[in-house]
């Protein structure tokens, strides 16, 4: 049983440090530290120290690109955006988004270069999150417009419909831009398997009909190289039932278990309502019902030192979920 969570916001290892040792004591034992580009750039030696630290307390680490081109999913500003504005996505109304297209050349050979330093700081696995085209509801995104219509995404369009890339959101495009994204991520597995990582990927677990849907997960989880395969079925910030949890983990465990895949489920550690943790603890026992022995919050200590996404209680919310998870590991010996 591994019980998990991410790690962010702090990045002085003498703090690290106290809190590993706390995170160990209350039974974690696998950590996911966002690695944004502000950390590769400035951070890359202090991150090699704390993910040193993290270890020496018995902790598997991921290491995760937050925010990273804005392709990934992570509050985090991208450098390489701001540096290379036409390797950005085209939106559907002409105009360039604020995200780096996956499709293009430049913005894969960077990812080499997170690759690179990210298993340069010591993580054992790198935790494909949340990996989109422009999603029109999200930060930066603009109302009725998708992506990515830029001359690259043209071009694979037209190889592989025969004809030219239309303007409205059609099947054709959501198959495409399905496509696009699986394309990445095989191109990510492969650069980190040759590279003596692991690969963990989580998809986004959006329902039908809603943006950034995925539907052939059986094809992502078939991606050559993957070791982990996972979603992070936020009900309460999607505004759903509980059920959510109890589809998305069934269908993770589906595509895993043939492939001998590892499988995790996120539980929504951030922006829940005062009142309603108790049902963040079931969601904990679904996913284990589900078959799922790896179980991560999203994040540490309930986010409750980042504003934006603070719940209203962080420090019942924490130790409800921490209570649950220690229960599972008794359970499990």
């Amino acid at each position: 049983m591994k019980a998990g969570c991410s790690y962010f916001g702090n990045r002085i290892p003498r703090h690290v440090a106290t809190d590993m040792k706390r995170l160990a004591r209350e039974g974690f034992n696998l950590i996911c530290h966002t690695y944004s580009e502000n950390d590769m750039l400035f951070y890359h030696s202090t991150m090699k120290e704390i993910v040193r630290i993290s270890k020496e307390e018995g902790m598997e680490v991921y290491a995760g690109p937050w925010g990273v081109g804005k392709v990934f999913g992570g509050e985090a500003f991208s450098n390489f955006v701001c540096c290379n504005l036409d390797c950005t996505q085209t939106l559907s109304d002409g105009k360039p988004a604020g995200m780096a297209c996956p499709m293009n050349p430049r913005f894969r050979t960077f990812m080499t270069e997170w690759i690179e330093s990210a298993l340069g700081i010591g993580a054992e696995t790198l935790f494909w999150d949340e990996p989109h085209f422009s999603i029109s509801t999200w930060l930066g995104g603009r109302k009725g417009q998708w992506g990515c219509r830029c001359d690259i995404c043209q071009g694979h369009f037209r190889e592989r419909y025969g004809h030219e890339m239309p303007f409205e959101k059609t099947d054709e495009i959501v198959d495409y831009l399905e496509w696009g994204i699986r394309d990445f991520i095989t191109f990510l597995v492969a650069e980190t398997k040759k590279r003596g990582g692991r690969n963990a990927l989580c998809l986004l677990p959006h329902g039908k009909g809603v943006e950034g849907e995925v539907k052939a997960w059986d094809a992502f989880a078939a991606i050559p190289g993957m070791d982990v395969f996972c979603t992070d079925p936020y009900f309460e910030l999607q505004k759903l039932t509980i059920d959510h949890v109890d589809d998305f983990s069934r269908l993770v465990v589906d595509c895993a278990r043939p492939r001998g895949l590892e499988t995790q489920i996120w539980v929504q550690g951030f922006r829940v309502a005062a009142g309603r943790e108790h049902l963040q603890v079931e969601a904990i026992q679904r996913a284990y019902d589900a078959g799922v022995r790896n179980i991560a919050i999203w994040g540490v200590d309930a986010c409750d030192h980042m504003a934006w996404i603070r719940p209203d209680n962080p420090q019942l919310l924490w130790e409800m979920l921490v209570a649950k998870l220690q229960e599972l590991k008794r359970r499990e010996g």
